[in-house]
């Protein structure tokens, strides 16, 4: 069960002494409109919006993650929203050990160095275990160490860790991938796997997306406004299209029958995209469906329950 979204009133941030970029103390005045918005609590494999909203001119706002000992687990830079307000989606691991962490805000505005930290709960999630038996020829592409296959899984990385500033700023809200609702789902974000193969071996591995129990040729729909950036067959995932939705924030399909899209083009929610297929590693028709945020998952289920920025950008 995911939380209700709890969000800190915004509150001026004064911050005595700010820091000079030379590393002295600043006789500058600190400004008081700077406002820097979370969640209180959250679940593993959720995403953090951080919200920086102020009227002085930034030239770099970054939030950062710490663990209770102050070691930093991720650091996400801020992207413009407007003038007024930026944005820092900041992913959380399904592996990220429950308890209490520290968010860290820090704004350069060319004069001074700003920082407000605020304390952040990361409760723990229940993810499913299950076996999954491969048979002869689903266990040969899941081992398949060819160059075309490290090669594919090495562009398809090199995607999801890009962020690019020209990428279209969706905020939300995003929808299913499925016009018809419910539909049976036969595999959960965050389950922990056993793939038991036909040679005998057994291999561990999480899944990070949603499974969708679909026939072959179910039409399937874009989550939201992006850009697409792959659309391609792959060894592993079979027929792939990979949607850029907000800088370093992407949604992924596999396992496709027929694409209806290209790489470069621009999708509006609800944008047909493709048919759903049983293509790659598959052991029956289904539509597998993923988030990725500056390359880690986060779940598809907090997608559907929340936008990437709640302040009106004028």
């Amino acid at each position: 069960m995911q939380p209700a979204p709890v969000s800190l009133q915004p509150a001026p941030v004064l911050l005595q002494p700010a820091t000079a970029l030379s590393g002295r103390s600043s006789p500058v005045p600190v400004p008081e409109k700077l406002m820097f918005t979370a969640p209180a609590a959250v679940f593993q494999g959720d995403c953090v919006i951080a919200e920086i909203q102020t009227g002085l001119a930034i030239t770099r706002a970054e939030v950062s993650l710490h663990s209770a000992d102050g070691e930093e687990r991720v650091r996400i830079a801020a992207v413009p929203i407007n003038d007024s307000l930026f944005v820092a989606p900041v992913p959380l691991d399904i592996r990220l050990a429950p308890g209490e962490y520290v968010l860290v805000l820090t704004v350069e505005t060319g004069l001074v160095r700003l920082e407000r930290k605020q304390v952040l709960t990361v409760q723990e999630k229940i993810f499913v275990k299950e076996e999954i038996y491969l048979d002869a020829k689903n266990t040969a592409v899941r081992l398949d160490s060819s160059p075309k296959r490290i090669q594919q899984i090495q562009t398809l990385n090199k995607i999801l860790e890009t962020v690019d500033t020209d990428a279209i700023r969706y905020p939300g809200p995003f929808h299913s991938p499925l016009r018809e609702e419910p539909v049976r789902r036969t595999s959960f974000f965050g389950d922990t796997r056993v793939f038991r193969y036909s040679s005998g071996r057994a291999d561990l591995s999480f899944h990070y997306g949603i499974d969708y129990g679909i026939p072959i040729g179910t039409p399937v729909f874009a989550v939201g406004d992006g850009t697409v950036v792959m659309a391609e067959n792959r060894i592993s995932t079979g027929y792939t299209i990979v949607i850029e939705h907000f800088p370093g924030i992407y949604s992924l399909y596999y396992h496709l029958d027929t694409l209806h899209c290209a790489p470069g083009e621009l999708v509006r929610t609800g944008t047909l995209i493709a048919k759903s297929g049983n293509t790659g590693v598959s052991t029956g028709p289904h539509l597998h469906l993923e988030f990725r945020v500056n390359a880690v998952p986060v779940s598809p289920d907090w997608f559907f329950t929340n936008t990437l920025w709640s302040t009106p950008a004028p």
